[in-house]
């Protein structure tokens, strides 16, 4: 069975047929580069009508055979119904967007450290009253940063070393109330 029909019902019908209409013609498109220009394999994403009305995403990996004249002799492929993974990274995508979303408008500092002191991430509007915009700060170290913050400066130091810690800092008039969790590997 292929797309929810028999085999038998399959043959003589162009395997373009069960695209889905709006992949339909980038898929022609892309089949016929690969003809012109002598492509002997690709991989290819689309999606394909299932006879029960559903839209499957599959994963080609597809194999082009010339005849010596160059002209295209048959076409293998193996198709890899790839429909979870797809519906799970839209999820990740929404999540996500959700996430920096929430982030992005509240009105904190969140950063990541790498276990250098070498800031990996910097977002949310709370760095807009220190003049910073979202990871401004990546690549830079958080002693140089706040090098004129000998107190911030240690603490960073005690949780980069594996401590909790809880601080109010005063900086550019303002207090930032922070809380440091180092993750251990």
């Amino acid at each position: 069975i292929l797309f929810g029909i028999p085999l038998e019902a399959c043959i003589g019908r162009s395997a373009f047929e069960f695209v889905h209409p709006e992949d339909r013609e980038e898929t022609q498109r892309s089949f016929q580069t690969w003809i012109e220009t002598k492509q002997e394999y690709a991989t290819y994403e689309n999606r394909q009508m299932h006879a029960d009305g559903s839209v499957r995403h599959l994963l080609w990996s597809i194999h082009l055979h010339y005849n010596p004249d160059g002209s295209c002799q048959s076409v293998g492929g193996i198709a890899r119904d790839i429909t979870e993974r797809k519906a799970f990274e839209e999820a990740l995508r929404v999540s996500e967007n959700r996430y920096r979303s929430g982030i992005a408008n509240a009105p904190v500092g969140i950063y990541r450290l790498d276990r250098d002191g070498i800031f990996t991430f910097s977002v949310g509007k709370g760095l807009e009253k220190l003049g910073l915009k979202d990871n401004q700060v990546v690549g830079m170290s958080v002693f140089d940063v706040y090098q004129d913050h000998p107190q911030i400066a240690q603490t960073m130091k005690e949780a980069l070393e594996g401590q909790e810690k809880y601080e109010i800092f005063p900086v550019q008039g303002y207090y930032w109330e922070s809380w440091m969790m180092p993750t251990l590997d």
